[in-house]
This record gives C-alpha cells, sequence and structure tokens, in this order.
C-alpha cells in the first residue's frame, strides 16, 4: 500500500523531471483557484474535453459553472474550484468543487464534492491532474467526495490516499413493466431496435396481462397514499429521518431552496418528480426523487427510516409506474440493502465510482462500514450540466 509520505516524493520527483524537460517555457504554469471571470476559457475547455463544437456551447457552460460553482449558497473562496493555468494564461485543466455543509456525529463539518474535473487532450501526459487533485486534498475541508468518477480518477485518486468503499458504487435494477422493459432494453442494440419497435405495443398488451395475476412478483399493487411536491421543509428534516448514519446533509432555508431551483433547471431536460411521503398523522417519513429519461425512472435519492422503508419504497415504485415508467432504477444505498431490499431487484456495480478522501481516517471509516448518507441529491448529480440542441457535438 502506497502512504501518502511516499506517493507525495514520487510526485515531487516527477514534477521536477517534467518541469526540467519542458525548460522556460512552463516555468511559470501554476495551479490556483479560479474566478468567476474564467468561466468563459471554462466553457472551451469543456468543449475541447468532450468534443462539442461551437462557442454556444462555450457560454453556455460558461453561465452554468458560474451559477453552481460561484453562485451556490454555500462558495467559500478557500474550497473554491481550481485551473491549471500555462504561462501564456490559456487554461488547460480544470476541477469543480461545491462546498455542501454536513453533520458528522455531535459537529457540523463541510464536504467538497468534486466534478467537472476535465484536462486538455494535450497535458494529459502530465501531472496536472494529480496536482490539481493533491491541491484539492489540502483544503480545509474535513472530507472531499466524487460520485461519478471513472477508472482513470479512481487511480489517481487511491494514489494519494483516498479510497473507493464499494457499497457506494452498486446500482440496483426495479422492472415495473417486465416485457417492455426486456423489449427497450435490446433495443438499445442498434441491430435489434427495428425489432424493439415493432413489438413494443405487443409488450404493453403482455405486461397488462401479467397485472392481472396475484402470484405476479414483479406486480406493484396500490394507490399513492400521502404523497405530495417536495417542500424545503422535507429536505430540512432529512437529518432527523437519516439519524442513523453518522455522516448526513444539513439543509438550511436558503441552500434548501438552491436545491429545489436545481431540481426544476432539471426539469427543463427531463421530467422530473420530487416527492414526500407522510404518515396517516401528516408526518414526514421520506422521500423520492427521480427523472424520467426514454421511459426509464433514474431515482436521484430515496430517503427513510428503517421502520418507513418499504413503504416509501412501495410509493415510489407506484408513483413511477404511474408517470408511465417500465423501470426504476438508482444508486444502492447502504440503508437500502439493509432494510429488507426488493427481492425482484437486480444489482450491479456502476461504472461511476464514487470516492471519498479524508485527512481524518474515522470518516472515511464510516464510508466503509456504510454509515453516511449519500444520494445525487448531495453529489455530483446536482451538478450536471445538460446541454441543449442548440450546438453539436464535433465530429473530429
Amino acid at each position: 500500500m502506497i502512504t501518502q509520505s511516499s506517493t507525495d516524493q514520487r510526485i515531487n520527483t516527477e514534477i521536477q523531471a517534467l518541469s526540467a524537460a519542458a525548460g522556460h517555457r512552463n516555468s511559470r504554469a501554476r495551479i490556483r483557484a479560479a474566478v468567476a471571470s474564467d468561466v468563459l476559457a471554462i466553457g472551451e475547455l469543456h468543449g475541447r474535453v468532450w468534443g462539442y463544437s461551437g462557442p454556444e456551447h462555450s457560454r453556455q457552460f460558461a453561465e452554468h459553472f458560474r451559477q453552481v460553482y460561484f453562485e451556490n449558497p454555500w462558495f467559500d473562496p478557500q474550497i473554491a474550484p481550481l485551473v491549471h493555468e500555462e504561462a501564456d494564461g490559456r487554461i488547460t485543466a480544470v476541477l469543480g468543487t461545491v462546498v455542501r455543509p454536513v453533520l458528522l456525529g455531535n459537529r457540523q463539518g463541510r464536504m467538497a464534492i468534486s466534478s467537472e474535473f476535465a484536462v486538455d487532450p494535450d497535458r494529459r501526459n502530465s501531472l496536472v491532474a494529480l496536482q490539481l487533485l493533491r491541491q484539492l486534498f489540502n483544503g480545509p475541508q474535513d472530507l472531499t467526495v466524487a460520485d461519478q468518477s471513472n477508472e482513470k480518477t479512481l487511480s489517481i485518486w487511491t494514489s494519494l490516499g483516498g479510497i473507493a468503499p464499494p457499497q457506494y458504487s452498486l446500482q440496483w435494477f426495479r422492472p415495473l413493466r417486465p416485457v417492455t422493459a426486456a423489449i427497450k432494453l435490446s433495443g438499445r442494440k442498434k441491430r435489434l431496435r427495428p425489432v424493439s419497435q415493432m413489438l413494443a405495443p405487443l409488450a404493453l398488451m403482455l405486461d397488462a396481462l401479467m397485472d392481472r395475476f396475484a402470484g405476479n412478483p414483479l406486480r406493484i399493487d396500490g394507490v399513492n397514499e400521502n404523497v405530495r411536491s417536495l417542500e424545503k421543509e422535507d429536505l430540512m428534516q432529512l437529518h432527523r429521518l437519516l439519524s442513523q448514519n453518522h455522516i448526513l446533509p444539513e439543509y438550511s432555508p436558503d441552500n434548501a431552496n438552491w436545491v429545489l431551483d436545481r431540481i426544476e433547471n432539471m426539469r427543463l431536460f427531463a421530467p422530473i418528480h420530487a416527492m414526500s411521503v407522510a404518515s396517516e398523522q401528516g408526518k414526514l417519513i421520506g422521500t423520492f426523487i427521480y427523472r424520467l429519461v426514454s421511459g426509464a425512472a433514474e431515482v436521484i435519492q430515496l430517503a427513510a427510516p428503517a421502520e418507513h422503508f418499504q413503504q416509501v419504497w412501495n410509493q415510489m415504485l407506484i408513483h413511477t409506474r404511474k408517470e408511465g415508467a417500465y423501470m426504476a432504477w438508482g444508486r444502492a444505498h447502504p440503508d437500502h440493502l439493509k432494510n429488507n431490499f426488493d427481492r425482484c431487484c437486480l444489482l450491479r456495480r456502476s461504472g461511476k465510482r464514487t470516492l471519498v478522501h479524508s485527512r481524518h481516517k474515522e470518516l472515511e471509516d464510516h464510508f466503509l462500514r456504510g454509515h453516511a448518507f449519500l444520494s445525487g441529491l448531495e453529489g455530483e448529480q446536482m451538478l450536471e450540466h445538460f446541454p441543449t440542441n442548440e450546438y453539436s457535438k464535433s465530429t473530429k
């Protein structure tokens, strides 16, 4: 296992070697905190990295970056997004960061959410990505989390002493209309798409027929009861619902409103439903948030204490099916696996990894033991940029 000190020594040696090879041209290249005036250059970098062409992408992404990373209610210049600036002033890498307030047992803390990690193709053979992450880890936050990471980021992250708790990188899949789900999933293969489209009406008829059999284990019975639109007061009660966890999101009126505004922003690009579930006495017992993408319900958050988990889960399934979804899926939080999880769900490891880093080993241990609550509402999904059709991907 590589220790932090041995890693730093190796990094420093490699940095010195690269600097010597680069010569005077890179003598003033630096990593610094991003400022609001950088957003257009960051937008242009994003276009180069992800293959989008045209100034419209740069403008839209720049506006998104400004709103999400500089105008969020938690902005802290000490834990700001980072950029790598070349000697000539060009920005060739960016690491977005949003600070979220959390409860760490009996005390308040700060969690840095890392996102929009992008390095110019011409700089990918350098140590820029590693340097950016190392500088982020040296910030004053209690812990740093990324929950949409690929294998390359995983490798750099763990080389710097971070961890990848496996139970936070699982996905569940629950068929709601099983025949339609099978047809739709097979249609993702281009050669089977015409057959899938032709069989879609028949699949709906077979699903309706299966619903008549009481012994069907995939059947979803009931109607939505005591389900209403999510409000900021519901978010502010999440810490009470999830008190079995040692790391919890903390919401205040201001930041709850910002999160609800982000949900509304997502609604512009896909139907999204943010709901709360109450007991018969009107007391909040859980929440669920999902968006419909091509007929599948992607569950962004499902929060409920153990004693009410099954009820909230069932209300979510009823709601998603009523809205026309053929399948629901989402990240499998450790609480889901503990609380009599639906036997009709399929589980698999996600291609997007959840990564954690902290100087406080006990905080990393809470993730390893499944004692931290993390959903898309607290993670990178709330920071996503949704491209429009006003610009197109480059064909280069």
